[in-house]
Protein backbone atom coordinates (compact mmCIF):
# COMPACT_ATOMS: atom_id res chain seq x y z
CA UNK A 1 0.00 0.00 0.00
CA UNK A 2 1.13 3.22 -0.99
CA UNK A 3 1.35 6.09 1.95
CA UNK A 4 0.23 9.50 0.46
CA UNK A 5 1.93 12.02 2.17
CA UNK A 6 -0.07 15.23 0.37
CA UNK A 7 -2.49 16.97 3.04
CA UNK A 8 -5.07 17.73 0.13
CA UNK A 9 -5.55 14.13 -0.51
CA UNK A 10 -8.86 12.82 1.02
CA UNK A 11 -9.13 9.42 3.18
CA UNK A 12 -10.80 7.63 -0.09
CA UNK A 13 -7.62 8.61 -1.80
CA UNK A 14 -5.38 6.88 0.64
CA UNK A 15 -7.60 3.64 0.44
CA UNK A 16 -6.87 3.04 -3.66
CA UNK A 17 -4.71 -0.56 -4.09
CA UNK A 18 -1.43 -0.03 -4.97
CA UNK A 19 -2.46 -2.49 -8.13
CA UNK A 20 -4.36 0.70 -9.47
CA UNK A 21 -0.85 2.80 -10.38
CA UNK A 22 0.26 -0.31 -11.85
CA UNK A 23 -3.16 -0.68 -14.27
CA UNK A 24 -2.72 2.98 -14.65
CA UNK A 25 -0.04 3.12 -16.68
CA UNK A 26 -0.55 -0.11 -18.72
CA UNK A 27 -0.80 0.90 -22.33
CA UNK A 28 -3.98 0.42 -24.88
CA UNK A 29 -2.92 -3.22 -25.83
CA UNK A 30 -2.13 -3.69 -22.34
CA UNK A 31 1.75 -3.18 -22.60
CA UNK A 32 3.59 -1.09 -19.78
CA UNK A 33 4.71 1.90 -21.42
CA UNK A 34 8.36 2.20 -22.16
CA UNK A 35 9.21 4.90 -20.17
CA UNK A 36 10.37 4.78 -16.66
CA UNK A 37 6.51 4.95 -14.58
CA UNK A 38 6.55 8.36 -12.20
CA UNK A 39 8.89 10.25 -15.02
CA UNK A 40 6.08 9.05 -17.58
CA UNK A 41 3.34 9.94 -15.22
CA UNK A 42 4.72 13.49 -14.27
CA UNK A 43 6.04 14.47 -17.61
CA UNK A 44 3.13 13.01 -19.98
CA UNK A 45 -0.44 12.01 -18.05
CA UNK A 46 0.17 14.84 -15.55
CA UNK A 47 0.38 17.68 -18.01
CA UNK A 48 -1.47 16.07 -20.96
CA UNK A 49 -5.17 15.91 -20.90
CA UNK A 50 -5.74 13.13 -23.94
CA UNK A 51 -3.08 11.31 -22.58
CA UNK A 52 -4.66 11.46 -19.09
CA UNK A 53 -8.09 10.14 -20.69
CA UNK A 54 -6.40 7.52 -22.40
CA UNK A 55 -4.92 5.86 -19.55
CA UNK A 56 -8.27 6.46 -17.29
CA UNK A 57 -9.92 4.29 -19.40
CA UNK A 58 -7.34 1.47 -19.75
CA UNK A 59 -7.63 1.69 -16.03
CA UNK A 60 -10.97 1.19 -15.50
CA UNK A 61 -10.64 -1.37 -18.44
CA UNK A 62 -8.13 -3.09 -15.99
CA UNK A 63 -10.19 -3.35 -13.60
CA UNK A 64 -13.27 -4.62 -15.01
CA UNK A 65 -10.69 -7.40 -16.06
CA UNK A 66 -9.61 -7.96 -13.05
CA UNK A 67 -12.54 -7.65 -11.05
CA UNK A 68 -13.81 -10.46 -13.53
CA UNK A 69 -11.31 -12.89 -12.47
CA UNK A 70 -11.55 -12.36 -8.46
CA UNK A 71 -13.09 -15.43 -6.92
CA UNK A 72 -13.29 -13.40 -3.63
CA UNK A 73 -16.83 -11.81 -3.60
CA UNK A 74 -15.46 -9.32 -1.15
CA UNK A 75 -12.64 -7.85 -3.09
CA UNK A 76 -14.86 -7.93 -5.93
CA UNK A 77 -17.35 -6.10 -4.32
CA UNK A 78 -14.18 -3.52 -3.11
CA UNK A 79 -13.12 -3.11 -6.84
CA UNK A 80 -16.04 -2.22 -7.96
CA UNK A 81 -16.57 0.26 -5.61
CA UNK A 82 -13.38 1.74 -6.56
CA UNK A 83 -14.14 1.88 -9.60
CA UNK A 84 -17.17 3.50 -9.01
CA UNK A 85 -15.75 6.25 -6.73
CA UNK A 86 -13.03 6.48 -9.45
CA UNK A 87 -16.11 7.60 -11.83
CA UNK A 88 -17.77 9.68 -10.40
CA UNK A 89 -14.98 11.37 -9.45
CA UNK A 90 -12.44 11.76 -11.88
CA UNK A 91 -14.25 10.74 -14.99
CA UNK A 92 -14.72 14.40 -15.96
CA UNK A 93 -11.54 15.34 -15.49
CA UNK A 94 -8.93 12.38 -15.10
CA UNK A 95 -5.85 14.79 -14.96
CA UNK A 96 -6.75 15.48 -11.55
CA UNK A 97 -5.71 11.78 -11.07
CA UNK A 98 -2.95 11.88 -12.96
CA UNK A 99 -1.57 14.51 -10.88
CA UNK A 100 -2.41 12.71 -7.14
CA UNK A 101 -0.82 9.55 -8.46
CA UNK A 102 2.38 11.45 -9.94
CA UNK A 103 2.48 12.96 -6.42
CA UNK A 104 2.36 9.76 -4.69
CA UNK A 105 4.79 8.51 -7.28
CA UNK A 106 7.69 10.75 -6.50
CA UNK A 107 7.05 10.44 -2.98
CA UNK A 108 7.31 6.82 -2.76
CA UNK A 109 10.31 7.35 -5.19
CA UNK A 110 12.32 9.99 -2.30
CA UNK A 111 11.11 7.57 -0.05
CA UNK A 112 12.87 4.84 -1.33
CA UNK A 113 15.75 6.79 -2.82
CA UNK A 114 16.44 8.08 0.64
CA UNK A 115 16.39 4.59 1.99
CA UNK A 116 18.98 3.27 -0.43
CA UNK A 117 21.34 6.23 0.44
CA UNK A 118 21.49 5.48 3.70
CA UNK A 119 22.36 1.71 2.74
CA UNK A 120 24.87 3.15 -0.48
CA UNK A 121 28.35 4.41 0.16
CA UNK A 122 29.09 8.17 -1.66
CA UNK A 123 30.47 6.80 -4.85
CA UNK A 124 27.63 3.93 -5.70
CA UNK A 125 24.96 6.55 -4.80
CA UNK A 126 27.39 9.42 -7.41
CA UNK A 127 27.29 6.57 -9.84
CA UNK A 128 23.51 5.63 -9.62
CA UNK A 129 22.14 9.77 -9.86
CA UNK A 130 24.70 10.08 -12.76
CA UNK A 131 23.61 7.19 -14.92
CA UNK A 132 19.82 7.97 -14.16
CA UNK A 133 20.12 11.22 -14.92
CA UNK A 134 22.19 10.42 -18.68
CA UNK A 135 19.15 8.05 -19.43
CA UNK A 136 16.48 10.13 -18.74
CA UNK A 137 18.07 12.86 -20.78
CA UNK A 138 18.65 11.26 -23.55
CA UNK A 139 14.74 9.72 -22.83
CA UNK A 140 13.58 13.81 -22.80
CA UNK A 141 15.93 14.17 -26.07
CA UNK A 142 14.62 11.14 -27.92
CA UNK A 143 10.92 12.54 -26.84
CA UNK A 144 11.56 16.09 -28.52
CA UNK A 145 12.69 14.73 -31.39
CA UNK A 146 9.80 12.70 -31.94
CA UNK A 147 7.58 15.67 -30.69
CA UNK A 148 9.14 17.65 -33.80
CA UNK A 149 9.25 14.75 -36.35
CA UNK A 150 5.05 14.30 -35.70
CA UNK A 151 4.37 18.61 -35.83
CA UNK A 152 6.72 18.19 -38.81
CA UNK A 153 4.72 15.68 -40.49
CA UNK A 154 1.10 17.39 -39.49
CA UNK A 155 2.56 20.31 -41.39
CA UNK A 156 3.71 18.12 -44.69
CA UNK A 157 0.33 16.65 -44.65
CA UNK A 158 -1.76 19.67 -44.80
CA UNK A 159 0.45 20.93 -46.87
CA UNK A 160 -0.40 17.89 -49.43
CA UNK A 161 -3.60 18.09 -48.96
CA UNK A 162 -3.73 21.53 -49.64
CA UNK A 163 -1.76 21.11 -53.10
CA UNK A 164 -4.69 18.12 -53.78
CA UNK A 165 -7.81 20.45 -53.35
CA UNK A 166 -5.85 22.89 -55.38
CA UNK A 167 -5.17 20.32 -58.00
CA UNK A 168 -9.31 18.24 -57.80
CA UNK A 169 -10.07 22.13 -58.41
CA UNK A 170 -8.13 22.93 -61.53
CA UNK A 171 -8.70 19.43 -63.07
CA UNK A 172 -12.41 20.11 -62.71
CA UNK A 173 -12.14 23.26 -64.46
CA UNK A 174 -9.76 21.44 -67.05
CA UNK A 175 -12.39 19.03 -67.67
CA UNK A 176 -15.50 21.44 -68.45
CA UNK A 177 -13.30 23.55 -70.90
CA UNK A 178 -12.42 20.78 -72.42
CA UNK A 179 -16.35 19.51 -72.77
CA UNK A 180 -17.72 23.15 -73.72
CA UNK A 181 -16.71 22.93 -77.56
CA UNK A 182 -17.84 19.59 -77.80
CA UNK A 183 -21.36 20.37 -75.67
CA UNK A 184 -21.86 23.60 -78.27
CA UNK A 185 -21.13 21.21 -81.73
CA UNK A 186 -23.60 19.02 -80.22
CA UNK A 187 -26.39 22.04 -79.57
CA UNK A 188 -25.18 23.40 -83.36
CA UNK A 189 -25.75 20.33 -84.85
CA UNK A 190 -28.85 19.89 -82.81
CA UNK A 191 -30.35 23.21 -83.64
CA UNK A 192 -29.71 22.38 -87.39
CA UNK A 193 -31.48 19.77 -87.25
CA UNK A 194 -34.93 20.83 -85.25
CA UNK A 195 -34.41 24.02 -88.33
CA UNK A 196 -34.40 21.87 -91.01
CA UNK A 197 -37.04 19.85 -89.47
CA UNK A 198 -38.82 23.14 -88.99
CA UNK A 199 -38.76 24.21 -92.63
CA UNK A 200 -39.89 20.74 -93.78
CA UNK A 201 -42.84 21.06 -91.37
CA UNK A 202 -43.67 24.49 -92.50
CA UNK A 203 -42.99 23.68 -96.12
CA UNK A 204 -45.63 21.04 -95.74
CA UNK A 205 -47.95 23.57 -93.95
CA UNK A 206 -47.99 25.63 -96.84
CA UNK A 207 -48.71 23.18 -98.75
CA UNK A 208 -51.72 21.91 -96.95
CA UNK A 209 -52.75 25.70 -97.67
CA UNK A 210 -52.68 26.35 -100.86
CA UNK A 211 -54.40 22.99 -101.53
CA UNK A 212 -57.65 24.62 -99.85
CA UNK A 213 -59.30 25.73 -103.12
CA UNK A 214 -61.81 26.71 -105.02
CA UNK A 215 -62.92 23.89 -107.62
CA UNK A 216 -66.06 25.70 -109.08
CA UNK A 217 -66.42 29.01 -109.13
CA UNK A 218 -69.61 30.62 -108.18
CA UNK A 219 -72.30 30.51 -110.68
CA UNK A 220 -76.00 31.17 -111.44
CA UNK A 221 -77.57 27.67 -112.69
CA UNK A 222 -79.99 29.98 -114.68
CA UNK A 223 -76.60 31.24 -116.63
CA UNK A 224 -74.06 28.43 -116.32
CA UNK A 225 -72.06 30.12 -119.56
CA UNK A 226 -71.37 33.23 -117.20
CA UNK A 227 -70.26 32.47 -113.85
CA UNK A 228 -68.91 34.81 -111.54
CA UNK A 229 -71.99 36.92 -112.02
CA UNK A 230 -74.25 36.44 -108.69
CA UNK A 231 -77.84 38.29 -108.65
CA UNK A 232 -79.59 39.15 -105.54
CA UNK A 233 -82.50 36.86 -104.62
CA UNK A 234 -81.31 33.82 -106.73
CA UNK A 235 -79.35 30.62 -105.93
CA UNK A 236 -76.16 30.26 -106.90
CA UNK A 237 -74.02 27.61 -106.29
CA UNK A 238 -69.90 26.52 -106.00
CA UNK A 239 -67.67 23.92 -104.73
CA UNK A 240 -65.11 23.55 -102.49
CA UNK A 241 -61.90 21.12 -102.95
CA UNK A 242 -59.04 19.98 -100.52
CA UNK A 243 -56.51 18.25 -102.40
CA UNK A 244 -54.48 16.66 -99.89
CA UNK A 245 -55.54 13.57 -98.12
CA UNK A 246 -56.02 13.73 -94.38
CA UNK A 247 -57.34 10.53 -92.91
CA UNK A 248 -57.42 12.08 -89.54
CA UNK A 249 -59.96 15.03 -90.47
CA UNK A 250 -62.52 12.84 -92.47
CA UNK A 251 -66.05 13.95 -91.68
CA UNK A 252 -64.64 16.67 -89.01
CA UNK A 253 -63.73 19.76 -91.46
CA UNK A 254 -66.43 22.26 -91.41
CA UNK A 255 -66.49 25.13 -93.90
CA UNK A 256 -67.63 27.83 -93.70
CA UNK A 257 -68.90 30.58 -96.19
CA UNK A 258 -68.86 34.34 -95.91
CA UNK A 259 -69.36 37.22 -98.25
CA UNK A 260 -66.76 40.15 -98.47
CA UNK A 261 -67.64 43.17 -95.87
CA UNK A 262 -66.89 46.23 -98.56
CA UNK A 263 -70.84 45.65 -98.65
CA UNK A 264 -74.37 45.13 -96.54
CA UNK A 265 -75.18 41.45 -98.57
CA UNK A 266 -76.00 38.68 -96.24
CA UNK A 267 -76.02 35.47 -97.02
CA UNK A 268 -80.07 34.31 -96.93
CA UNK A 269 -79.13 29.86 -96.77
CA UNK A 270 -77.48 27.56 -94.56
CA UNK A 271 -73.50 29.46 -94.99
CA UNK A 272 -71.38 26.01 -93.25
CA UNK A 273 -71.47 22.14 -94.58
CA UNK A 274 -69.06 19.65 -93.76
CA UNK A 275 -66.59 18.15 -96.02
CA UNK A 276 -67.28 14.82 -97.63
CA UNK A 277 -65.44 12.02 -99.48
CA UNK A 278 -66.38 11.75 -102.92
CA UNK A 279 -66.02 8.23 -104.74
CA UNK A 280 -64.33 9.62 -107.95
CA UNK A 281 -61.75 11.80 -105.36
CA UNK A 282 -59.35 9.56 -104.81
CA UNK A 283 -60.50 10.25 -100.96
CA UNK A 284 -59.77 13.98 -101.06
CA UNK A 285 -62.52 15.92 -99.33
CA UNK A 286 -64.80 18.15 -101.13
CA UNK A 287 -68.29 20.42 -100.48
CA UNK A 288 -70.50 21.81 -102.80
CA UNK A 289 -72.99 24.78 -101.75
CA UNK A 290 -75.66 24.28 -103.65
CA UNK A 291 -78.14 26.61 -102.72
CA UNK A 292 -76.48 29.88 -101.27
CA UNK A 293 -78.84 33.23 -101.93
CA UNK A 294 -77.70 36.72 -101.45
CA UNK A 295 -79.31 39.93 -100.36
CA UNK A 296 -78.83 42.95 -99.84
CA UNK A 297 -79.66 45.59 -97.56
CA UNK A 298 -79.94 49.37 -98.01
CA UNK A 299 -80.09 52.37 -95.11
CA UNK A 300 -81.45 55.47 -95.72
CA UNK A 301 -80.54 57.83 -93.07
CA UNK A 302 -80.30 55.06 -90.50
CA UNK A 303 -83.69 53.50 -91.40
CA UNK A 304 -84.22 50.95 -93.85
CA UNK A 305 -84.80 51.59 -97.28
CA UNK A 306 -86.73 49.89 -100.28
CA UNK A 307 -84.23 47.24 -102.45
CA UNK A 308 -83.91 48.36 -105.86
CA UNK A 309 -81.84 47.97 -109.05
CA UNK A 310 -77.76 48.28 -107.53
CA UNK A 311 -76.37 51.18 -109.55
CA UNK A 312 -72.86 49.70 -109.57
CA UNK A 313 -72.00 47.12 -111.71
CA UNK A 314 -68.63 47.53 -111.58
CA UNK A 315 -67.97 46.66 -107.98
CA UNK A 316 -65.98 43.50 -107.50
CA UNK A 317 -66.46 41.01 -104.76
CA UNK A 318 -65.50 37.64 -103.81
CA UNK A 319 -66.72 34.72 -101.75
CA UNK A 320 -64.24 33.26 -98.85
CA UNK A 321 -64.18 29.65 -97.52
CA UNK A 322 -62.87 29.23 -94.20
CA UNK A 323 -62.04 25.51 -92.21
CA UNK A 324 -59.58 24.69 -89.40
CA UNK A 325 -58.62 21.41 -88.17
CA UNK A 326 -56.30 20.07 -85.53
CA UNK A 327 -53.66 17.45 -86.34
CA UNK A 328 -51.16 15.93 -83.56
CA UNK A 329 -52.00 18.67 -81.39
CA UNK A 330 -51.12 21.73 -84.42
CA UNK A 331 -54.19 23.93 -85.00
CA UNK A 332 -54.33 24.66 -88.68
CA UNK A 333 -56.37 27.31 -90.09
CA UNK A 334 -57.27 27.10 -94.07
CA UNK A 335 -58.89 29.97 -96.17
CA UNK A 336 -59.25 30.54 -99.48
CA UNK A 337 -61.44 32.22 -101.61
CA UNK A 338 -63.16 32.84 -104.97
CA UNK A 339 -62.19 34.92 -108.31
CA UNK A 340 -63.57 38.14 -108.22
CA UNK A 341 -67.20 38.37 -109.10
CA UNK A 342 -69.80 41.08 -109.86
CA UNK A 343 -73.73 41.33 -108.01
CA UNK A 344 -76.69 42.39 -109.93
CA UNK A 345 -80.14 42.88 -109.04
CA UNK A 346 -81.57 42.66 -112.38
CA UNK A 347 -81.14 40.90 -115.46
CA UNK A 348 -80.54 43.63 -117.74
CA UNK A 349 -77.63 44.47 -115.71
CA UNK A 350 -75.94 41.14 -116.71
CA UNK A 351 -74.48 42.69 -119.51
CA UNK A 352 -72.59 45.18 -117.94
CA UNK A 353 -71.77 42.96 -115.17
CA UNK A 354 -70.39 40.42 -117.95
CA UNK A 355 -68.18 43.42 -118.96
CA UNK A 356 -66.77 44.19 -115.50
CA UNK A 357 -66.01 40.91 -114.81
CA UNK A 358 -63.84 40.53 -118.53
CA UNK A 359 -62.19 43.41 -117.84
CA UNK A 360 -60.75 42.64 -114.64
CA UNK A 361 -58.88 39.56 -116.25
CA UNK A 362 -58.05 41.37 -119.24
CA UNK A 363 -57.69 44.46 -121.31
CA UNK A 364 -58.13 43.21 -124.83
CA UNK A 365 -56.75 45.08 -127.98
CA UNK A 366 -59.03 47.91 -129.72
CA UNK A 367 -60.71 47.01 -132.54
CA UNK A 368 -62.29 48.33 -135.71
CA UNK A 369 -65.89 49.28 -135.89
CA UNK A 370 -66.21 47.01 -138.98
CA UNK A 371 -64.53 43.98 -137.34
CA UNK A 372 -66.74 44.71 -134.20
CA UNK A 373 -69.85 44.79 -136.47
CA UNK A 374 -68.78 41.57 -138.08
CA UNK A 375 -68.83 39.71 -134.59
CA UNK A 376 -71.66 41.64 -133.46
CA UNK A 377 -73.85 39.98 -135.90
CA UNK A 378 -72.55 36.66 -135.20
CA UNK A 379 -73.42 36.78 -131.63
CA UNK A 380 -76.47 37.76 -132.20
CA UNK A 381 -77.10 34.98 -134.72
CA UNK A 382 -75.77 32.38 -132.42
CA UNK A 383 -78.73 33.40 -129.53
CA UNK A 384 -81.49 34.02 -132.24
CA UNK A 385 -80.66 32.45 -135.43
CA UNK A 386 -80.61 35.24 -137.42
CA UNK A 387 -77.46 38.39 -137.82
CA UNK A 388 -78.20 41.63 -137.55
CA UNK A 389 -78.86 43.66 -141.09
CA UNK A 390 -76.92 46.83 -142.16
CA UNK A 391 -79.66 49.19 -140.58
CA UNK A 392 -79.82 47.10 -137.19
CA UNK A 393 -75.78 47.57 -137.02
CA UNK A 394 -75.83 51.40 -138.15
CA UNK A 395 -78.14 52.26 -135.02
CA UNK A 396 -75.71 50.27 -132.45
CA UNK A 397 -72.69 51.88 -134.54
CA UNK A 398 -74.60 55.41 -133.70
CA UNK A 399 -75.14 54.75 -130.26
CA UNK A 400 -71.83 53.53 -129.95
CA UNK A 401 -69.77 56.01 -132.27
CA UNK A 402 -71.67 58.92 -132.38
CA UNK A 403 -70.84 60.91 -135.36
CA UNK A 404 -67.87 58.67 -136.36
CA UNK A 405 -70.32 55.77 -137.59
CA UNK A 406 -69.99 56.09 -141.15
CA UNK A 407 -66.05 55.65 -140.76
CA UNK A 408 -65.77 51.85 -140.77
CA UNK A 409 -61.77 51.77 -139.48
CA UNK A 410 -62.79 53.69 -136.35
CA UNK A 411 -61.02 52.26 -133.60
CA UNK A 412 -63.47 51.16 -130.38
CA UNK A 413 -62.01 50.81 -126.59
CA UNK A 414 -62.98 47.62 -124.76
CA UNK A 415 -63.84 50.08 -121.71
CA UNK A 416 -65.63 52.38 -124.14
CA UNK A 417 -67.65 49.01 -125.47
CA UNK A 418 -68.53 47.48 -122.39
CA UNK A 419 -70.09 51.04 -120.97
Amino acid sequence: MVTETDGTATQKQRSIPSAIFFFFFMGPAGNVLNVPPCRCFRDIAANDESMAAVLFTNLLSQLDRVRSQEQNFLQRHNMKIIQQQLQVKYAANPAVMARVISTCLREERRILSSACMQEQGPLEKSLQNSVAFERQKTMDTRVGNIRASVQLMDQAVKFIEDIQDDFDFRYKTLQSRVHEPSQLFSYACLCQEILSKMDVVIKEIDDLMTSFVVEKQPCMPTHPQKPLIIKTGVQFTTKVRLLVKLPEVDYQLKVKTTFDKSRQFFILTNNTKVMDIEDYSNGCLSVEFRHLQLKEKKYINGTKGNEGLLSVTEELHYLSFEACFTVQGLTIDLETCSLPLVVISNVSQLPGGWASNLAFFGNPPRATWSQLSEVLSWQFSTFAGQGLNREQLTMLGEKLLGQHASCSDYQVSWSKFSK
